[in-house]
């Protein structure tokens, strides 16, 4: 059977892990779209939470952080009713990243300048600051958020988005 590692933060699960018995048609769905790089996430159940995908029910210790608190409860809501404050918090937070940028990627998509609670842009903010060690991992993603800002540099700028440390943007 496959293995399943944690390395910084960044989780990448196998296929066949995702699918051992007991699982059902609905984690298969799910991982079967994410096969090659977990990154392509299509077929999933809006009623999903992370907790439900990630397998991993966390415990709240007692001198939880407001921001502890929020980002244990947007583990346990369906993933159909995130908020683009949702994601850009829990992205920032770097939890759920496997499932939640994909779906970040869909709003930007709409919107490049998406806005949570924060600014304009803060969603695609909280997406460049990720570290490149989760690119690297995750191929199909970054690729995806290139092709979001090509060409439009001067609207990145515009916006006061950080974006020149974002990994393989000399071709913009």
């Amino acid at each position: 059977m496959a293995t399943s590692w944690r390395e910084n933060k960044y989780e990448k699960t196998t296929h066949c892990e995702a699918v051992r018995p007991g699982r059902g048609v609905t984690a298969f769905l799910v991982w079967s779209a994410i096969i090659q790089d977990c990154t392509v996430m299509r077929h999933f159940s809006p009623k999903m939470t992370l907790e439900s995908l990630e397998q991993s029910v966390w415990q709240l210790p007692e001198n939880a952080t407001p921001l502890m608190v929020r980002c244990h409860r947007l583990r346990k809501k369906p993933l159909g009713e995130f908020r683009i404050e949702d994601l850009r918090l829990m992205i920032g937070q770097r939890i759920g990243l496997s499932f939640l940028l994909p779906m970040a990627i869909e709003k930007l998509r709409k919107n490049l300048f998406a806005e949570g609670d924060l600014y304009e842009g803060d969603l695609l903010s909280a997406i460049l600051r990720i570290e490149p060690m989760f690119w690297e991992l995750h191929p199909m993603l970054h690729r995806e958020v290139l092709k979001l800002m090509r060409g439009r540099t001067a609207e990145l700028e515009d916006q006061r988005i950080r974006w020149k440390q974002f990994p393989g943007l000399r071709n913009l």
